[in-house]
């Protein structure tokens, strides 16, 4: 039996880009009233958001909220969350067998991945010979560690590519912003006219 050559070179997707928010109110200063209205927005987008000072709740990873007024200043204050749960692995195809004859019959390929490097506990079944990259998800945070092999249509299977490793993790940033409302004087009392 031949024994499939590994050729493949596998790569995993780089880790998070820079996460940001960009958080507004649209006036930040006001006399005796002052109407809040936030617009906020991620990027990428987050997977999550929760807003907390002087207001609350879920919100979504961008949006615009008008507010009841306020008569004294106030702090709003919104945290967002990425979790990075994706590796996208690309490989090269192997073109022969280990005695260097032309491979003619493969039918596909299989991940192996796992969180302890050469300890692949997972194995991904991708049965198109014509496939070089896969989608890994949702996986948790931490360092992942991945192989791959080709197989023939006997169901052959290759030595190990090299190893691929990717760190996942959540991340979160907070972004506030601050309304100051300036009190109105009260009027003069006790006007006389001599």
């Amino acid at each position: 039996m031949k024994r499939l050559l590994a050729l493949l070179l596998l790569f995993a997707s780089p880790a998070f880009a820079q996460n940001t928010i960009t958080f507004t109110a649209e006036v930040t200063s006001g006399v005796e009233t002052v109407i809040p209205v936030l617009t906020w927005d991620t990027t990428p987008l987050a997977d999550d958001c929760v807003a907390s000072g002087d207001w609350s709740g879920n919100k979504g990873p961008s949006g615009t909220e008008t507010l009841p007024a306020i008569s004294s200043g106030a702090t709003y204050n919104i945290s967002c969350s990425w979790t990075d749960a994706t590796a996208t692995l690309t490989w090269t195809a192997p073109t022969q067998n280990t005695d260097g004859t032309p491979l003619t019959d493969l039918a596909g390929f299989k991940v192996h991945y796992g969180a302890t490097s050469g300890n692949y506990s997972v194995t991904n079944d991708y049965p198109d010979p014509n496939q070089t990259t896969a989608i890994i998800t949702p996986l948790t945070p931490g360092m992942w560690f991945f192989v791959a092999t080709a197989y023939n249509a006997l169901g052959i299977e290759s030595d190990f590519s090299n190893e691929a490793s990717k760190l996942l993790s959540d991340e979160s940033e907070t972004a506030s912003v601050g309304i100051t409302v300036n009190p109105k004087p009260a009027s003069p009392e006790n006007l006389t006219v001599l």
